[in-house]
């Protein structure tokens, strides 16, 4: 009855030290595709809640989602907040736009965490968008407008097509 006890044991810790070393390669995998898609200026930020500067935090239920190449970035977010002025056009509510001329600029911080700033040079409203970008992928976005209240969004990284 010791033996099988002992063996259990061992069997279970044997076990956990796999999925720990799987677990560890699977998020140096994922840091690497990161990595190689800011690089490569393609990827696809994914919304999964917003923070308004007034009010709480919202869940978002529609897929969001702001694509970025080397030339284009195609923004199609929502919008909670106050504006200054606001255009009568149904096509340019929330933040929904498309620029192909801005900068990109990305730099690295502590413990893997990657900020990519784009300015918009074509779009009147927004005029920055600021990716804050951890090792697995999460990531925190930050619109600043020149009409309209800043507004934060948070979610996932997913690789462009």
């Amino acid at each position: 009855m010791i033996t099988r006890l002992k063996a259990m044991i061992m069997l279970l810790a044997l076990l956990s030290i796999v999925v720990n070393g799987y677990s560890q390669e699977e998020k140096k995998d994922k840091k690497e595709v990161v990595l190689q898609q800011l690089g490569e200026k393609k990827f696809t930020f994914v919304a999964q809640s917003m923070r308004p500067m007034r009010g709480g935090t919202r869940q978002l239920t529609t897929q969001y989602e702001v694509k970025v190449t080397a030339d284009t970035v195609d923004s199609f977010l929502p919008y909670a907040g106050r504006a200054q002025s606001v255009s009568m056009n149904p096509s340019e509510q929330g933040l929904t736009f498309k620029s192909t001329n801005f900068d990109y600029v990305k730099e690295e911080g502590k413990k893997g965490r990657i900020t990519i700033t784009i300015s918009f040079k074509d779009v009147s409203d927004p005029r920055k968008m600021i990716f804050t970008i951890y090792a697995d992928g999460i990531t925190s976005l930050q619109v600043t407008c020149n009409n309209r209240d800043p507004i934060s969004f948070d979610g996932y990284l997913r690789g462009s097509q």
